[in-house]
């Protein structure tokens, strides 16, 4: 039978196929973000056909609310570990010194990256304004999944101590100097 004008329903199948999809991915042994991404790549392709169209817009909300919750908690929770694990004590003025190098390095790398894929376009036929890659390439900022990565990096015992807080004080730095630089002077 079809499932039409059923908000709870449909919200749910697609709530339930993101975590089919990532378990079943990670019990294959691969990537379940990358079969997550596959799958919000499907649906955005071919699923939405398959959502009433009553439906789509809540179904938008809900995912857009769950987005924003995810993010929060994980800045929330970075918060947390960097102010009671981190032991700032041990940080060093080196330290501080690549998180700036670092943090100069990642602005290279994203503008060259927007650099090339505008002139790909500008080769296809697609012209765009020097604005926009400005725009693109200042506003890529570094956020949640840096941090999550970096608390992981951080609560994973088997990689050496001081390893892990670095990995942990650079991510953090970038993320921070991103939202405060780039963030507000966008």
């Amino acid at each position: 039978s079809t499932i039409f004008n059923q908000p709870l329903i449909e919200i749910t199948i697609t709530l339930a196929s993101s975590y089919l999809a990532f378990y079943t991915a990670e019990a294959l042994h691969m990537s379940g973000v990358l079969s997550v991404v596959a799958l919000g790549l499907w649906m955005g392709k071919h699923g939405k056909t398959r959502i009433s169209p009553e439906v789509e817009h809540f179904l938008e909300e809900f995912w857009e609310m769950l987005a924003y919750v995810g993010n929060t908690l994980i800045f929330l929770i970075a918060g947390l570990v960097m102010g009671t694990k981190l032991e700032w004590e041990l940080v060093t003025g080196y330290d501080v010194g690549v998180l700036l190098l670092m943090y100069v390095v990642c602005a290279i790398v994203r503008a060259s990256l927007v650099f090339l894929v505008y002139a790909f376009l500008y080769l296809l036929g697609r012209r765009t304004e020097w604005r926009d890659g400005v725009v693109a390439t200042w506003g890529g900022l570094r956020g949640a999944v840096g941090l999550a990565l970096g608390m992981m990096v951080y609560e994973d015992t088997t990689i050496c101590e001081n390893i892990r807080r670095q990995v942990l004080f650079h991510t953090s730095g970038i993320v921070v100097m991103t939202v405060f630089v780039n963030g507000v002077s966008m």
